[in-house]
């Protein structure tokens, strides 16, 4: 069953950091996170290792340097009597090593992706074509920190934000690895009249396989294929649904990854729907005459290719010929429309 507003918690505290050097979560959704951390030497992580009452290099005199991985004291005193090899450093001075945390996945191609830490951003990145990301933050402060990541796509609709409640230890280097962003998604419109078609589409990894439910009186499991820009497009028929209210979200799967589910959006199927506001807004233009325009590699079909096409000018105005060609109903933008008379005449 799917949860809304779940948390993803990787908590590593204390002890546990020094403990474990590799640790591997299976998230609520199914995706699987890895977080890999290297706790900082004894002697640079801010911590009393040895209960002496200091602390690290150079006020502990057990410490030999930044690098020394035993606070605690050696068979042998450290020469130098209780200096500790402080080499000149002021007495008191705490010197605290870099702590830093990196995060790694899959979004969408060519897409931003954006790393908030305490609900501030922290960072961002553009993913490359296969759909690939990584980015970091340096110079954290010890403590516990909670970190978000989302994405947006080509149409510039967000996903889902994954958030990760992570222990920070002085001087840690803490990498998780393995996140799948869900898809996003987007629908047609809201209300439908029976027998007709809700047009499905958002954008995810490069040829996932993207499963759809549909959460009715009986719940429906569908499922189509993302293309290699990571577009992904499904016509419902809505004779297949009751009369009522409805919900549906996708998630993807990729060589064995299962990213969490895409936003759940609602719509109703009535009988009491303006006919006005439904199938002819959707045909402005004479069959023949769509049907041509609509194909635009013009490959005598209309299917994924044409698909992408319409996708990577979307929200955008028809300002150039490029974009003219693909504003279908000659409205001077690329929006859902376009997208709803493009899957009227979809032949796959």
């Amino acid at each position: 069953m799917f949860i809304k507003n779940k948390q993803f918690y990787i908590i590593a505290a204390g002890l546990i950091v020094f403990l474990f050097s590799s640790l591997a979560v299976q998230a609520m959704g199914g995706s699987k996170f890895k977080i890999t951390i290297t706790p900082a030497p004894q002697c640079a992580d801010g911590l009393d290792n040895d209960n002496d009452g200091k602390i690290d290099y150079p006020n502990d005199p057990d410490c030999s340097s930044l690098s020394d991985d035993r606070e605690a004291p050696d068979t042998l005193p450290p020469s130098g009597g209780g200096g500790g090899g402080g080499g000149g450093v002021l007495p008191g001075l705490v010197i605290n090593p870099t702590t830093s945390a990196s995060f790694a996945g899959k979004s969408y191609p060519s897409s931003i992706v954006k790393l908030l830490r305490d609900g501030e951003l922290a960072a961002s990145t553009i993913s490359g074509k296969d759909a690939n990301f990584q980015m970091a933050i340096q110079g954290l402060s010890p403590g516990n920190h909670l970190f978000s990541v989302y994405s947006e796509d080509a149409a510039g609709r967000r996903s889902v934000i994954l958030p990760f409640n992570l222990f920070v230890a002085q001087g840690a280097i803490i990498q998780l690895t393995g996140i799948f962003i869900p898809p996003t998604i987007e629908i047609n419109k809201t209300d439908f009249l029976p027998g007709e078609v809700v047009n499905i589409l958002g954008q995810t990894a490069p040829a996932s396989q993207v499963s759809i439910t549909v959460h009715s009186d009986q719940t429906l499991s569908l499922k189509t294929e993302a293309n290699n820009n990571g577009f992904y497009f499904y016509s419902l028929d809505t004779s297949l649904l009751e009369i009522g209210s409805h919900e549906l979200k996708t998630r993807s799967s990729h060589n064995g990854e299962v990213s969490d589910f895409s936003p759940t959006l609602s719509f109703r199927v009535s009988n009491e729907i303006d006919q006005a506001t439904t199938t002819a807004d959707l045909e402005p233009v004479k069959l023949e005459e769509a049907k041509q325009k609509v194909d635009f590699n013009n490959d005598q079909k209309i299917n994924l290719i044409d698909f992408s096409i319409a996708a990577f000018w979307y929200k955008q105005a028809a300002t150039t010929e490029a974009a003219k060609k693909v504003d279908l109903n000659n409205d001077g933008i690329i929006n859902l429309i376009d997208f709803s008379i493009l899957a009227y005449y979809w032949t796959g």
